[in-house]
């Protein structure tokens, strides 16, 4: 794969070279940007967690150590755009970041590992118009794609600064070379399809097995995989609604089968005022942790056991979210206000079947376009939510009730703009189980996790994070 990127990139380099021999126009476009934040983290000496998990981002016993409770994020971005023809694009990123991470907690948080700074390759790609290079002056084009980039869902029913819409966020391929073909129709509106697969195709993802009994169950199936692609239908700038259509198998870089999902996005727009709505929908068949965004997750919380936690008990789950918004906007000030809910029904390989609403509200106030402050609440679970071990499927005695006051989340900030691109916040926030994953202008990623006070760890798992932080972004 690694020779597949490097041709990829000197290709670039040399229709770059080329262009800038043959013509003045700008034909690279550099930019960057540049997000530290720091968080003082406010729990208890008794909210460490019993165990000892060296994973990432938690605040644990270790008498050699020593515990760490403050956070820190900081994360360096690098773009570089071509076009030495104006029907050929290249594309790289770069990044350099520095976290704790999070650990993977079922249905409440995201998977991420820590790390220190180190220079990677996060995408390059080309992207070739062939009408336009053969001479063709049609309103439709066809696109050939490929490189190092993820295919996946534009989410255009997004809404709420808190993402709680975001039931879209697992609909995506591999980050590694891909291959993607999209025929569009550019004028007068934008009308796409597109099929992405991953290199390998029908041997992209190892299969596992997940109909047999549960001794074999997540277990892998010797030499057998199974194909991952993406087919999206999109489509903008149609009377303010940008829609898409999807449809995916094996997303998410994990054996899960099918997965169908779209998005909506409506603004009506009174000049002065607009009111965006967004709508979300998702299913999928298998081994997607909708809530927790995680596919097949190891328990680094234990690094020398010989068994894993993962995501393969996940069976059919079903997302709808629903988001709207007012924008008021003159010469003096910025109002915005955003409400947005998520339903999301999951089922299970040895646990019973769960229903959860979530419900966010955020709100920013901006002056002169320079002083702003903001705040936002979210509810990880509006109603009391039992999830529990089946009778009969195995000796795993688990048995929580996920409740509002364990799962809620608040953030309130205040903020200067330093001209058109950087900015300078200083905030509070503390997030509560399953809100981990949402947060305004905190970072989860950055937070150290803490158990919830009063809580019994090995019981339950209830983890928290927060704190005040003071937050840098710079682009170049």
């Amino acid at each position: 794969m690694f020779k597949r990127i490097l041709i990829v990139s000197l290709m670039l380099v040399f229709f770059t070279g080329f262009a800038l021999s043959q013509e003045s126009r700008q034909i690279v476009s550099i930019s960057s940007d540049l997000t530290t934040i720091y968080t003082l983290g406010n729990a208890a000496d008794e909210q460490r967690i019993d165990t000892e998990p060296t994973t990432a981002g938690a605040f644990f016993n270790n008498p050699v150590t020593g515990t760490r409770k403050n956070g820190y994020y900081t994360a360096a971005n690098l773009y570089a755009r071509f076009t030495p023809e104006p029907w050929l694009e290249g594309y790289f990123k770069f990044y350099a970041i520095s976290r704790p991470g999070s650990f993977y907690l079922p249905l409440q948080m995201e998977n991420l590992s820590n790390q220190t700074f180190a220079l990677t390759l996060d995408a390059v790609y080309g992207r070739a118009s062939v009408f336009e290079a053969i001479g063709f002056d049609w309103p439709v084009d066809l696109y050939l794609k490929a490189g190092k980039y993820k295919a996946q869902a534009s989410q255009f029913g997004i809404i709420s600064k808190y993402k709680t819409e975001q039931v879209l966020y697992m609909m995506n391929t591999k980050t590694d070379f891909t291959y993607e073909i999209e025929a569009a129709l550019n004028n007068p509106f934008k009308l796409s399809l597109s099929a992405a697969t991953n290199y390998m195709f029908n041997q992209s993802i190892q299969r596992t097995y997940d109909t047999d009994g549960a001794n074999k169950h997540g277990n892998i199936v010797l030499n057998e995989y199974a194909p991952q692609f993406l087919i999206a239908l999109r489509l903008q700038e149609l009377m303010n609604i940008d829609a898409e259509i999807l449809y995916g198998q094996n997303v998410s870089n994990a054996y899960s089968g099918h997965a169908v999902g779209g998005s909506l996005r409506y603004t009506v727009d009174l000049e002065a005022v607009k009111i965006p709505i967004g709508l979300s929908v998702a299913f999928h068949e298998k081994n997607i942790d909708m809530l927790g965004q995680s596919a097949i997750a190891e328990d680094l919380r234990w690094p020398n056991a010989t068994n894993t936690l993962t995501t393969n008990e996940f069976r059919e789950s079903l997302g709808v979210a629903l988001g709207t918004g007012f924008q008021y906007k003159n010469e003096l000030i910025k109002v915005e206000a955003n409400l947005a809910g998520s339903f999301s029904n999951i089922k299970h390989f040895y646990r019973t079947d769960l229903n959860i609403v979530k419900l966010s509200l955020d709100t920013m106030f901006t002056l002169q376009e320079k002083y702003f402050v903001g705040a936002g609440t979210i509810i990880g679970s509006l109603t009391d939510a039992q999830w529990k071990t089946r009778d009969g499927i195995t000796d795993e005695n688990y048995d929580h009730t996920f409740t509002p006051l364990e799962n809620m989340g608040y953030e309130v900030y205040a903020g200067i703009n330093l001209g058109n691109t950087s900015k300078f916040v200083i905030g509070f926030n503390q997030n509560k189980g399953l809100s981990l994953n949402n947060m305004l202008e905190a970072r989860h990623e950055g937070q150290m996790k803490f158990k919830q006070e009063g809580s019994n760890w090995k019981l339950d798992e209830l983890a928290e994070a927060g704190g005040l932080y003071f937050k840098f972004f710079f682009k170049f």
